[in-house]
Order: C-alpha cells, then sequence, then structure tokens
C-alpha cells in the first residue's frame, strides 16, 4: 500500500466524505447521490421519453427508492411517471384468467422476472462499484487510509463488496482487521446500551452508547 495514485475529482470526494462521515461514507455518498437523480428527475426529466420507457421495463421503483421518491411530495411528477406503470399492470391483469393455482403462479412469476433492474438501484450499482475502486486503490494514500480509520467505517454490504473486487490480499487483511476492531466496539456500545437500560444501573447517563442501536442497523441492513 505504498504505492502513490494519480488523485483525481472522485479520489478527494471520497476523501472529504470519509472525513465528514456520520457512519458509512459510502452510504452517505450513496444517499447524497440519490438525493440529486431525483431532484433532477422530478424537475426536468418526468417527460423524458428514454427515462420513462426505462421505468416501464423496470415496472417502476424498486421499493427502497419509491419510498425516496414520495418523500419529494412532487405530487404531479409521480403521476406522470406512475401512469405508465399502471397501464402496464392493468394489461397484465387484463390478459390473466382463472387458473389452476400453479399455472397462475408461474404467470405472476414470470412477469415480475421479466421486469428490468429499478434504474436507480442500477445507477447505485454503478457508483459503488468506482467509489469502492477507488477506496481500494487510495489505501496506498496515508491520507485516505487515516480518513478511513478515523471514520466510522463501511457498513456489512460495502466491506463485503470492498474485499470480493480483485483486491490484493494484504489490503484485504487490512480491511478485515479495521472492521473487526470497528464491529467490536459497536458491539461494546450496544452491551453497554443495555446495561444502562437495567435498574440497576438506571442513574447512569448514557454516553457515546446512545444511539448504538440506530448504529448497528445502518451497519448491518443489506442493499
Amino acid at each position: 500500500m505504498t504505492k502513490p495514485i494519480y488523485k483525481h475529482i472522485p479520489y478527494f470526494e471520497l476523501l472529504e466524505s470519509l472525513q465528514k462521515a456520520e457512519k458509512c461514507a459510502l452510504c452517505e455518498m450513496r444517499e447524497r447521490s440519490n438525493q440529486r437523480y431525483f431532484d433532477s428527475l422530478l424537475y426536468e426529466n418526468v417527460n423524458n421519453s428514454a427515462l420513462r420507457k426505462q421505468l416501464i421495463r423496470s415496472g417502476g421503483f424498486c421499493a427502497r427508492h419509491a419510498k425516496k421518491l414520495l418523500e419529494f411530495g412532487d405530487g404531479l411528477g409521480v403521476s406522470i411517471l406512475y401512469q405508465d406503470q399502471l397501464k402496464l399492470t392493468l394489461s397484465f391483469l387484463q390478459n390473466l384468467r382463472p387458473l389452476r393455482s400453479a399455472s397462475l403462479s408461474k404467470k405472476t412469476l414470470s412477469y415480475r422476472k421479466s421486469r428490468e433492474q429499478c434504474p436507480t438501484c442500477e445507477q447505485e450499482h454503478q457508483n459503488d462499484k468506482y467509489r469502492l475502486q477507488t477506496l481500494i486503490n487510495g489505501l496506498c494514500e496515508t491520507e485516505l487510509r487515516e480518513a478511513l480509520e478515523n471514520s466510522p467505517g463501511l457498513c456489512l454490504s460495502h466491506l463485503i463488496k470492498a474485499l470480493t473486487i480483485n483486491t490484493a490480499p494484504e489490503i484485504q487483511q487490512y480491511l478485515i482487521d479495521l472492521h473487526r476492531g470497528k464491529y467490536s466496539e459497536l458491539l461494546a456500545d450496544l452491551q453497554e446500551f443495555c446495561k444502562k437500560h437495567d435498574y440497576q444501573h438506571s442513574d447512569e447517563k448514557f454516553g457515546k452508547e446512545f444511539d448504538s442501536w440506530r448504529r448497528v442497523v445502518e451497519v448491518l441492513a443489506t442493499d
């Protein structure tokens, strides 16, 4: 981890995110990207024909990103985008006939499998892949390594991805050791949080463990 790299804009974006991270920096970067994506979508792309066709092929957004879309409160934008999906669903239902249970299940399963990936999920996957490669390449730089070590670290999902993208054994071991330490600290915080809910310790004030129950969910939640 000593060979210097070319420091491009994504490197510095990742470095800054690690330095300011309150949880997994890659998750925070993903959330900011999603915010920009939906801002752009609702502000200027609801009538974009290519995007509309992509949403038709995917059957709309996945549940996670559909919930994010609703948070913007843009009723007109959502109505325009989802008319296509509802028409497609009605067409599917109109072509169904009462069948034996197994046959009906086969038809509905086939319909679900025919859908493409949610466009925001697809974008997340590509962004994650690029940012993880930037992280792996950047670990030869002391400043980025220190930023990662001083941050909360990666969530389990991003850690596993980092360990499986053609990573050198010494980098794999570094990431494993680093996160064993961070996850052990989190476990200690959880145990302390539980202890202070025991009546025998009810007079003890909460410290850094006060939000450990939130942090553990964020660390272990899967995509």
